[in-house]
């Protein structure tokens, strides 16, 4: 998915008309049109929520890509966040504005519903829990992701039962690095470069 900077809309790459089609790296002239085009960019966290509003996840595979999206764009915002508190420590004035802005609270006990509220907004929630649904029919990639959404969530049991398999090599560290920040109780966003 990307989105047209000029008419500022949403679209699938498979669904667009090739044209034609150059090299980047060749030393012949480019298509003046080409040239002067602008280019799409990647969706903001907001679009892909609205893309998913919008029913172009119409498939499970765009509605899976669409719902892994939205929760690493938000994702991305915490770890800004985080990045600025690291730099703001003199100024802790600096990161209240932005934690409050991404509505992140400590969980705490509600003691009528028994249940831990979730520090995420409920938008981001509802995204983590239809991946997880998507994601229970999926070989071992999916049981990783899996697995990290349910830890997110403050679901820890249930990310360890994911992740009692047998992995493939190139699974296992991000397989134990989901496994130990589980264990830990951990729902913190974390550093986890993708093989998913």
């Amino acid at each position: 998915m990307r989105k047209s900077r000029k008419d500022d809309v949403l679209f699938w790459l498979d669904e667009c008309e090739t044209l034609g089609e150059f090299d980047s790296d060749s030393k012949e002239p480019v298509n003046r049109e080409w040239k002067a085009a602008r280019y799409a960019v990647d969706p903001s966290e907001e679009d892909y929520a609205s893309a998913i509003a919008a029913g172009m996840g119409d498939t499970l595979v765009r509605e899976r890509y669409l719902r892994h999206q939205l929760w690493w764009a938000f994702n991305d915002k915490i770890r800004h966040c985080l990045l600025r508190r690291k730099y703001a420590e003199e100024d802790p004035g600096l990161i209240r504005p932005l934690l409050v802005k991404l509505h992140l609270r400590r969980s705490v006990h509600d003691e009528t519903a028994g249940t831990l509220e979730s520090p995420l907004p409920p938008p981001h929630v509802e995204n983590l829990n239809r991946l997880i649904a998507i994601l229970t029919e999926e070989g071992e990639s999916g049981c990783v992701m899996k697995a990290d959404a349910l830890r997110h969530l403050g679901r820890f049991d249930e990310a360890l039962q994911c992740l009692d398999a047998d992995f493939p090599p190139e699974l296992l560290p991000y397989a134990s690095k989901i496994r130990a920040l589980a264990s830990a109780s951990n729902r913190l966003v974390a550093q986890i470069d993708s093989v998913l």
